[in-house]
């Protein structure tokens, strides 16, 4: 009986190892890779600022692109702020079809009033 569980025992151990060996390896999770848009618009009036939306990836490639001013001489160019809506939007879902998820949106007002300055926004995706 002893020897019996003593075989037992030593069959136990050995098979152990044998089922650690077998049984399926977690996989290593996919490195997170980020995006960060930034949209800057000049609040300058009179073609003198300068708006543009710069985009950069965790593995350091970046793009800049020109975006109309939305202030003229006689105030809010509207059509100009549709456009550069537009273009946002068109960003924003390419960004997504692309495989990112939008994970944060921070805003930023830089200047001494309202008349001159620029508006930023960041938006952060992560995939």
């Amino acid at each position: 009986m002893k020897k019996t569980s003593l075989i037992l025992g030593f069959a136990l151990i050995a098979i152990i190892p044998l089922f650690m060996a077998l049984s399926p390896k977690a996989e290593k999770p996919a490195a997170t890779e980020f995006r960060v848009v930034t949209v800057v618009e000049s609040v300058v009036p009179g073609k003198l600022g300068r708006s543009k939306v710069l985009t950069m990836d965790s593995n350091g490639a970046s793009s800049e692109a020109e975006i109309l001013n939305i202030f003229s001489l006689t105030g809010i160019n509207f059509t100009n702020l549709q456009t550069n809506n537009r273009s946002v939007a068109d960003l924003l879902a390419k960004n997504t079809a692309d495989g990112y998820e939008l994970v944060e949106v921070v805003p930023g007002n830089f200047g001494d009033n309202n008349s001159q300055g620029i508006f930023m926004t960041r938006f952060i995706f992560k995939k």
